[in-house]
């Protein structure tokens, strides 16, 4: 099941996910020492556009696909970006169409040999894959009275399965890439009450069980907002972390 096929998880996550894709772009840029925007990059998996929009910092033109109809139906209109509904491991592209790939919070869901595979065709000689994750580290947060809620809510709604397999640098190597760079960062987000829960109606977790008809969208937003209320008295302001992976076709 795809947990983000919804139409108020898409709208959530156009809402509610911090936009935190210009820091990754501008990392990618230094690692990769590109002096002008490549000629065309094609974004996996991209949801409602945020990591396609940062992505035409490095791009002259960003072809982005995503399995969802309701993400794309959220996603901003650009002239340089041209959405198109497809699977990870079926790109619509044709063989060495383009120079950058990049997979923001996605690899987890792909079929890894399947997608790698498709990767490595439609990149050029010496181009680029990068796969990049944000995570929400609210466990971390100072309020302990907070982190015992957050902990008891994740276990009430567990995420769906995903693949957290480590992938090594024999793994890539199997599949025709090989690893250049492995690079960590942090950021922070502050969120209001409403945009803290708009946020957390975005996760997989809540989306899996609305998808699934376990509750309602609206109930669950209500539970929310009433279980939240006494750790807001205006913004708050979370911590993430994240990798970035830089592979290279050789």
């Amino acid at each position: 099941m795809n947990p983000f096929v919804a139409r108020e998880t898409a709208r959530a996550y156009a809402l509610g996910r911090p936009y935190f894709h210009p820091l990754v772009m501008a990392l990618v840029k230094e690692k990769l020492a590109l002096h002008a925007p490549v000629e065309v990059a094609v974004d996996v998996a991209c949801g409602t556009g945020l990591s396609s929009l940062a992505l035409l910092a490095v791009a002259k033109r960003v072809v982005a696909t995503d399995l969802s109809q309701a993400m794309l139906a959220q996603a901003p209109e650009d002239a340089r970006i041209s959405y198109r509904l497809a699977p990870a491991e079926a790109l619509p592209l044709g063989d060495r169409s383009a120079d950058l790939i990049t997979v923001s919070s996605a690899f987890h869901w792909f079929q890894r040999a399947a997608f790698l595979g498709e990767a490595r065709r439609v990149l050029r000689p010496h181009g680029w894959l990068v796969i990049y994750e944000n995570f929400f580290e609210g466990r971390r947060h100072p309020n302990p009275a907070f982190v015992r809620w957050l902990g008891g809510y994740y276990e009430a709604h567990p995420a769906p399965p995903r693949d957290r397999a480590p992938f090594t640098d024999e793994d890539a190597q199997k599949v025709g890439f090989n690893f250049l760079e492995r690079a960590t960062y942090e950021n922070t987000w502050s969120f209001a009450l409403d945009s803290f829960v708009t946020y957390l109606l975005s996760q997989s977790n809540a989306a899996a069980v609305i998808e699934c008809g376990q509750t309602a969208a609206e109930a669950l937003t209500l539970r929310l907002n009433e279980q939240l209320e006494p750790f807001f008295s205006g913004d708050e302001t979370f911590s993430f972390a994240g990798f970035v992976w830089i592979l290279r076709r050789p």
